[in-house]
């Protein structure tokens, strides 16, 4: 894991409402915005992902759920984030399981007499069949009609899961078919036994049916299940899965369909002066909407006939796309930006597509998907895709020559802004200058490479074995580039 050139999230680029609200949530609790805008996109897929489809511009449908991992240490207070953001769903989430106690008080009554009748039933056709009065045709019929009738246990959906095995994962969406997965400890789930089924989150990222093997019962499928998944890891367990399973992860697609990023710790410098309550008129408006929107798939999702609505795009905004997924794929040719995080890259314009629909929805949009929201979701999946490289590929090498140069370099420009020399000679620099550079043949390579990018001057002395550096004061400091 590595985190060289970090660059900061591009807040900006949400909605005005979303973006209000992260950076009020971040600036109060004293946060990164990385984390903050995590939960805000978690918050929004899970309200969204039962109700709603994306047709992508190449004519394919596909889910609107997204993945996350927060790469952060513990302290930096996503879990209190998690809470404010995801605040309605679980109101919501308890509202109906307050209000299904007395369905199941129902339901159970029910079920004692309809076991009672069923009891019965199979007694009258045996009694039949001993007594050989040819009426066990006519009861078995009764008794299929009874079968057909017996009540249906009270729905009981759980929104959120926060430490689930893969059988609980399952049965959650056995009973509810949209979910998510809101792990603060993902260690558990990389490093452990339960991230065998790897393989499950991505087939439901992809929105394909999950088989469910069973080795005492029969097995069977659950279609249309929807998962929002958002992990928070310590660089220490993440890293030492990467160790472990990290090539196994890769492989297989799990990292590669991941909104991943690595924020700078805010701990040490959360000085707070204000003692007061804060209003937080923005997250407001957020959570408002996606208790619209979860208040909605509650009503809608499992009935009868339901089918998630298909949003597609504006020609405009298919145009976009396009420049998106083209610009990324031509950045994966060999010594291009992306050419060592191809699996990222690959599934990086489908994450556009997702969280530009995410955006329409979560404007109470009836039309299509427009460009300005892809535009939008192009540049924070642009910084994604960035982070991933930032975390999974190691930065370049520096040759030891060019380290002499830039060594060189700021010994020359310190010395001149010490004491106003801009004219040294070579055998001083090996006496006083930088310890790696006391070596005639080390000096000569950086005095070459500085002279090439014009930021000294090479100069001997008439009739001398005398010779000089002199620094351009009109040049930049030396930086390498590639």
């Amino acid at each position: 894991m590595y985190s060289n050139n970090y660059a900061p999230p591009p807040i900006n680029c949400f909605p005005n409402d979303i973006s209000a609200a992260i950076y009020e949530v971040s600036e109060f609790h004293k946060t990164p915005l990385e984390i903050a805008m995590s939960s805000v996109l978690g918050g929004l897929s899970l309200a969204s992902q039962a109700e709603i489809d994306i047709q992508l511009p190449i004519g394919t449908n596909c889910p609107v759920s997204l993945s996350g991992s927060l790469i952060t240490e513990s302290g930096n207070r996503k879990t209190t984030i998690d809470n404010i953001i995801f605040k309605p769903i679980h109101a919501i989430e308890n509202l109906a399981r307050n209000s299904a106690i007395a369905s199941t008080i129902e339901y159970e009554g029910k079920m004692q007499t309809w076991l009672a009748r069923a009891k019965f039933a199979k007694s009258e056709i045996h009694n039949s069949l001993l007594k050989n009065d040819k009426q066990e045709i006519l009861l078995e019929k009764r008794l299929e009609e009874h079968y057909a009738n017996q009540p249906k246990m009270p729905v009981i959906p759980q929104f959120i899961l926060t430490d689930a095995t893969e059988a609980a994962l399952h049965k959650s969406l056995n009973v509810w078919p949209s979910i998510g997965f809101i792990c603060n400890d993902a260690s558990k789930i990389l490093n452990g036994r339960s991230g065998e089924y790897l393989s499950t989150l991505n087939l439901a990222w992809d929105g394909q049916p999950l088989k469910i093997n069973r080795k005492t019962t029969d097995s069977y499928y659950i279609d249309g299940a929807r998962i929002t998944l958002s992990l928070m890891i310590q660089p220490k367990s993440f890293q030492r899965f990467i160790s472990n399973r990290g090539a196994l992860a890769r492989d297989n697609g799990f990292f590669s369909r991941m909104l991943i990023c690595f924020p700078p710790s805010t701990q040490g410098y959360r000085e707070n002066w204000h003692i007061d309550v804060p209003e937080f008129t923005n997250v407001h408006k957020v959570q408002q909407r996606i208790k619209e929107l979860m208040e909605v798939a509650l009503k809608t999702v499992g009935q009868p006939n339901f089918q998630r609505k298909v949003l597609k795009c504006t020609g405009d905004a298919k145009m976009a796309w396009l420049r998106y997924s083209n610009y990324v794929e031509n950045l994966q040719k060999p010594g291009g930006l992306y050419c060592e995080i191809k699996d990222a890259a690959s599934k990086s314009a489908e994450n556009v597509a997702r969280m530009a629909a995410l955006f329409h929805h979560f404007e109470g949009r009836t039309d299509e998907v427009g460009q300005e929201n892809v535009d939008r979701a192009g540049n924070i999946c642009l910084w994604y895709l960035n982070e991933f490289k930032r975390i999974f590929v190691p930065p370049p090498v520096i040759p030891q020559k060019v380290m002499d140069a830039i060594a060189l370099d700021w010994w020359l420009r310190n010395t001149y802004s010490n004491t106003g020399r801009y004219l040294i000679e070579t055998k001083y620099i090996q006496m006083y200058g930088p310890n790696e550079l006391s070596s005639t043949n080390r000096l000569n390579s950086a005095i070459n490479i500085l002279t090439h990018a014009g930021c000294i001057r090479f100069v001997k002395k008439p009739n001398s074995r005398l010779t000089y550096v002199e620094l351009n004061l009109s040049s930049h400091p030396f930086q390498y580039l590639q």
